[in-house]
């Protein structure tokens, strides 16, 4: 694991992305990001953040959730919730010639409260994913996660025979693909919090493993889980006890989960680093910069500290976004 050394280039943007899932860098090292300060808009940088052209793609009241860098085919993949018509919608930015482009758009079916979480790009198709909840009268409040995609929608209960609705007590986290199975983290109502894994040929979720009591998902800046090609996911939760944020390990193969040191960090989603870089990380409130290693999965190496005293805010593989 190498030291490096981030210089400062002197820039002050303009723009900034609510969270660091939600920019990203493509191979001509340009910059794309939902706008902070309008959540509708794709907005473009070509100058490392020094100037930011027109919208790309701008969706009115509606807010952009995910994205989903597809590196093979040149497209940023991207998905909202048209409140107005009951619509998820997946559209993509094709690289080429910054064109907004129309994936697929397919109504949710019910009034009920949907929260949309992530895109996803597997399996040659693009995947939206959402939780919903709903009162089923006689038998109680159940939580909902919703796939949908182009020929239409499936569900599963994650939980069920509730007293109340727990829509404002659970969450999902980003997806992470590993070895061909998609990976997301669910935080129950009861604060428990789930590792779940999609089989690649059923198409079916299920929970792996209970990553134990008092635990929550932190915010979703700090939400992505980074994969180390081979079979580790690490990813952070947040200890209700102490309110201190944690480092998990979780070995694929052996069906393992360790819980390592305090980290108050947010982790890289593996989509949004080049092939053969490992995912980085930043602290919250420190300028500093780790990354994972594929040789050591008991802690994160430290491989730079920037000369800052404003917080990092969002990461990309060659640049760092500080924001006074």
């Amino acid at each position: 694991m190498q030291y490096k050394n981030y210089e400062s280039l002197g820039i002050t943007s303009a723009k900034k992305p609510p969270n660091t899932h939600l920019i990203i860098e493509n191979s001509n090292a340009h910059l794309f990001i939902v706008d902070s300060a309008d959540l509708s808009t794709i907005i473009k940088s070509e100058d490392k953040g020094a100037s930011w052209g027109a919208a790309l793609a701008d969706h009115g009241v509606s807010d952009i959730t995910a994205f989903w860098h597809e590196r093979s085919s040149g497209r940023l993949y991207y998905a909202y919730f048209v409140l107005a018509s009951f619509h998820i919608h997946v559209d993509y930015i094709d690289f080429s010639d910054d064109s907004d482009n129309t994936t697929w758009n397919i109504g949710i079916g019910t009034t009920d409260p949907h929260v949309l979480t992530d895109v996803v790009f597997a399996n040659a198709q693009t995947y939206a994913y959402a939780y919903y909840t709903h009162d089923f009268l006689g038998d109680g409040w159940s939580a909902i996660l919703r796939s949908l995609r182009s020929g239409g929608t499936s569900d599963i209960t994650i939980e069920s025979g509730l007293g109340g609705d727990p829509l404002n007590n659970i969450d999902l986290s980003w997806v992470t693909i590993a070895g061909g199975s998609e990976y997301m983290l669910y935080q129950t109502s009861t604060d428990h919090v789930f590792i779940m894994a999609k089989n690649s040929t059923t198409q079916n979720w299920t929970n792996l493993e209970d990553c134990g009591a008092n635990l929550n998902l932190p915010t979703k800046n700090q939400q992505g889980i980074a994969y180390d090609g081979f079979n580790i996911l690490s990813f952070v939760l947040q200890d209700t006890g102490d309110s201190k944020f944690y480092l998990y390990i979780y070995e694929i193969d052996s069906d393992t989960l360790t819980k390592r040191g305090e980290y108050n960090i947010a982790l890289m989603l593996d989509r949004n680093t080049a092939a053969g870089v490992l995912e980085k990380a930043f602290h919250i409130t420190e300028p500093k910069i780790f990354q994972i290693n594929i040789k050591q999965t008991n802690q994160l190496y430290l491989i730079a500290i920037l000369k800052t005293n404003d917080p990092i805010v969002a990461i990309t593989d060659n640049f760092v976004l500080t924001w006074t």
